[in-house]
Formats: C-alpha cells, sequence, structure tokens
C-alpha cells in the first residue's frame, strides 16, 4: 500500500507538471492560430493527458493483477498512448491548415470517440480473461478440495487398532493418488457430478472421525466392509469423471 502511495504521488506529480506545460505551449505557440485552435486544442490536449493519467492509476491501483493480465494492460497502455500522440498529432498538423473551428473540433471529438471505443474494447477484454482466470481458478479447487477430505479420511484410522486398518489406507491412498494426478481444470458440465464426488468424501471423512476409536479399541467388521465398499465407489466415480473431462476437452 505504501508503494501504491508512492507511485500515485509520483504519477501526480508528473501529471500536474504535463497540464502546466501543455497550457504554456498551447498559449505561446498556437495564438497565430487563433484563439479558439488554442481552446480546442487544449482541451484536447488535457483529455489526453487525463486518460494517460487514468491509465497509470489504473496499473498502480491492480498492480497484484498485472502479471496475469499483462496482454490487457500493456493494451491499456498502447490505446492511450496512441491516443495522445494521435492527439499531439492533430493539434500540430491542423494548427498550419487553413480549418474551420468546426472543422477542428470534429477531428478532435472523433478522435476522442475512437480512442473511447478501443478502450472500452481492451477493457471487455480484460474484464472477460479476468473471469476466465477465476472460473478455472474456481474448477481448479475441487482437486485441493478432494484431496483434502481423502487425507483428512486417512489421518482418522491411523489411530485404530486394528490391522483391516491397512486396508483401507490403501485403499484411500491409491484413492488420493488418483485425486492428485487428476486434471485440476474442470468442466462446467461435470460440476454436479464433483459437488457428489466432495460431498461423498466429506461424508467418508466424517464417517470416520466419528468412529476413532482409542487405543485398544476395534471397530465392527462390517463397517470396515461399508467404509472400504464406499472408497472403492468414490474411485470409480473419479474414474468416471476424468475421462469424461478428457473426452469434454
Amino acid at each position: 500500500m505504501a508503494d501504491n502511495r508512492t507511485y500515485a504521488r509520483i504519477a501526480a506529480f508528473i501529471y500536474a507538471l504535463a497540464i502546466a506545460a501543455t497550457i504554456a505551449v498551447v498559449f505561446l505557440a498556437l495564438p497565430f492560430a487563433g484563439p479558439g485552435y488554442a481552446w480546442i486544442s487544449l482541451a484536447a490536449l488535457l483529455i489526453a493527458e487525463s486518460t494517460v493519467f487514468g491509465v497509470v492509476m489504473y496499473f498502480i491501483s491492480n498492480r497484484r493483477t498485472f502479471l496475469n493480465q499483462v496482454p490487457g494492460y500493456v493494451a491499456y497502455g498502447m490505446t492511450a498512448a496512441a491516443y495522445f500522440a494521435v492527439t499531439i498529432a492533430a493539434v500540430a498538423i491542423c494548427s498550419v491548415l487553413s480549418l474551420t473551428l468546426l472543422t477542428y473540433g470534429i477531428i478532435h471529438l472523433l478522435i476522442i470517440v475512437g480512442a473511447a471505443i478501443m478502450l472500452g474494447i481492451v477493457a471487455f477484454f480484460v474484464k472477460y480473461m479476468e473471469r476466465q482466470d477465476e472460473t478455472i481458478a474456481a474448477q481448479a479447487q475441487f482437486v485441493k478440495q478432494l484431496l483434502l477430505a481423502l487425507m483428512t479420511a486417512r489421518q482418522h484410522i491411523e489411530g485404530w487398532n486394528d490391522e483391516r486398518r491397512h486396508s483401507l489406507q490403501t485403499a484411500l491412498l491409491r484413492l488420493e493418488d488418483k485425486a492428485r494426478y487428476s486434471d485440476p481444470v474442470s468442466h462446467p458440465d461435470l460440476q454436479a457430478a464433483e459437488n457428489l464426488l466432495l460431498v461423498q468424501a466429506r461424508e467418508l471423512q466424517e464417517r470416520l472421525r466419528s468412529l476413532s476409536r482409542p487405543s485398544g479399541e476395534t471397530v465392527d467388521p462390517g463397517t470396515i466392509e461399508e467404509i472400504g465398499e464406499l472408497i472403492r465407489r468414490l474411485e470409480q466415480q473419479l474414474e468416471q469423471r476424468n475421462q469424461q473431462l478428457v473426452q469434454l476437452k
């Protein structure tokens, strides 16, 4: 935050200097073209400079997302710089031409409209990419959440004083490996299936937590068989999810 404020102050200082220099240059260099041309030129240049300043401040306030959206931010910068350069060129060229004030004003108005359209297109592109990244990040949470539930479930049976726990641990480790090497980037069509997998994995986790036994106590054999069947069912559903994901991609 402190760095952002420092950069913002520097940008504001440069912006203030640019405004002062622009006012001085316009009224010193363009009086021969007429006061109307000078005022239109000043307004056009100040709007262009303010646009560049606004883009710079946008960069500063969104530094954390800059690296994730480099193409979009570069497009913002290039569009603002191009708009500023075209405005300067229009002022310089039109100042030596015999144009009416109306024509001169329309030229700058068209430049402003064109820049606004381009910035709007860039903004749409950046927002679209941000939403895509958010969607991918949300989809990638499935594997992490599934692994967390399975690892927690396995921890609940490590304290069992029962030799049969080893078969459950082996099955859970195998299921964890399949989850770990599953494609983390999902597909919207698989959301329902993935939600069901997560629900069942958490149910398994809670079931094993409720079956935690003090040292020396054993677990009913039927319960162990039931849990083993649940693990096998989860493994089958995860395999189906992975196969469907390959087909959808």
